[in-house]
């Protein structure tokens, strides 16, 4: 078949044959083509004349359905062709709703989000954007610095800083915990404290002291006693407490069975003491005679009589303290001696002298003795029984004795008041052996070879 149209513009161009259907495509398309503008005048004929009308007496081509390849929307019956090349029904637009208002999904909104308030929102923001709450946020956390954030983790989260924490404290096990706390907080165990020890108050304190550290009050031992002397010690026990010495009783006294007791009380007739003379002037720095002078104890302070530094003797007075807390009396010979004791100084019948060495202001080394002794009350205690000099050095506790020549015999120490004896050991070697002379009021004078006190 042959086809010419014709336009407004010019005569119509003479196309060339083709079947039925395609000649009315291709029809349909050129009238699209000069609708449009696309035909250039002179090229091609727009209009209708007689072989139009024949043309259209051919007839009708049905639309496509739905469903159906098309090009254009006037192929289709529905009057629409689908992005995607199909006849399709007209899409009803419908309206997104702004923020605010309900939604079931993303579509229903101009945003684009749906939150899960199930309302109309702008979109949640990544971390490190700004916000101003927490439903902004894809996390669900705005910080303090007004951006989003991962959440705080809880306790028991891992974690490389404190800042990840809602306690603020990662602990030194890379958790989250509540921060140590400080002495004096509750607490249920140790690991809450700063201390790292919770007490049976539920308390945050220091650890306790073992025994023998210095302590103010019981609290801060862990045996919960602090001695008179301000240190931990185990709690001393009552009558029938094991024991190995008073200082393990209440009572002070460890008898023999190694049990706690009250001390036995002593008889009347224990020591024969020295009565103190009515006519004895006992006031400090009073003028006295050494060898008659009776020790005594008054107000707990041991009274005796001494030489001072003028060579002169006067009454001199000690008060009892501290780990020697009482002035009691025991017999040196046959005279009273006062001394001041104290379960420290407790010591049984037969037990060897404690010798103390010291060295004197002349540089000689002076050996202190104290004597396990008898005392009033019935018990034993160390008492200091004088000073001898040893012509040696001190080590530790000990005088260390010089060896001497026998053929230069005896002699007094430079300041008259001890002898100084040249005698054998049992080795064979001799060594220096002296006596305190100014115990009794004397002095050291060489008689004929012989250091002696007068």
């Amino acid at each position: 078949m042959h086809a010419v149209l014709r336009s407004p513009f010019g005569p119509c161009v003479s196309l060339f044959h083709f079947p039925l259907r395609e000649h009315f495509y291709m029809k349909q398309n050129l009238k699209i083509a000069c609708i449009l503008g696309l035909v250039a005048s002179g090229m091609m004929g727009c209009g209708s004349d007689d072989h139009d009308k024949k043309e259209n007496e051919q007839p009708s081509i049905e639309k496509l359905a739905n469903g159906e390849v098309c090009v254009l929307g006037l192929e289709c019956a529905s009057g629409y062709c689908s992005p995607n090349g199909f006849c399709a029904d007209v899409p009803v637009v419908i309206e997104k709703k702004p923020n605010g208002q309900s939604c079931v999904s993303a579509n229903d909104c101009a945003s684009g989000y749906c939150g899960t308030n199930w309302l109309c929102s702008d979109p949640l923001k990544s971390n490190g954007m700004g916000c101003t709450n927490a439903d902004e946020c894809v996390s669900h956390y705005c910080n303090a610095q007004g951006l989003c954030a991962d959440a705080p983790k809880t306790n028991g989260m891992g974690c490389t800083n404190a800042d990840e924490c809602v306690s603020h404290y990662c602990n030194a096990q890379g958790l989250c915990a509540d921060a140590p706390k400080a002495n004096g907080e509750h607490c249920v165990k140790d690991d809450e404290c700063i201390s790292h020890y919770c007490n049976s108050e539920w308390t945050c304190v220091d650890v306790p002291k073992a025994n023998g550290e210095q302590c103010a009050k019981a609290d801060e031992c862990l045996s919960h006693y602090c001695n008179d002397a301000g240190k931990c010690a185990d709690e001393p026990k009552a009558n029938g407490g094991k024991c190995t010495s008073g200082t393990d009783c209440v009572s002070n006294y460890c008898d023999s069975d190694g049990k706690c007791a009250d001390k036995p009380k002593p008889s009347s007739s224990v020591l024969d003491l020295q009565e103190v003379p009515d006519s004895q002037n006992n006031t400090d720095g009073a003028s006295c005679d050494i060898k008659t002078f009776v020790e005594h104890c008054k107000d707990n302070r041991i009274v005796w009589c001494d030489v001072d530094a003028d060579g002169k003797s006067v009454v001199k007075s000690d008060s009892c303290e501290g780990d020697y807390p009482t002035c009691s009396l025991t017999l040196l010979g046959s005279k009273n001696r006062a001394l001041c004791i104290g379960n420290k100084s407790e010591c049984t019948k037969g037990d060897k002298d404690d010798n103390y060495c010291e060295t004197d202001k002349y540089g000689f080394a002076i050996s202190q003795t104290y004597q396990c002794m008898q005392f009033e009350d019935g018990h034993y205690y160390y008492g200091y029984i004088g000073l001898k000099y040893c012509s040696g050095k001190c080590t530790k506790t000990k005088c260390v004795q010089e060896t001497c020549d026998p053929t230069q015999g005896h002699r007094c120490s430079d300041d008259g008041k001890y002898t100084m004896e040249c005698n054998p050991l049992e080795d064979g070697t001799y060594i220096y052996k002296s006596f305190n002379c100014s115990d009794d009021g004397s002095k050291c004078t060489v008689m004929e070879g012989w250091a002696t006190c007068m």
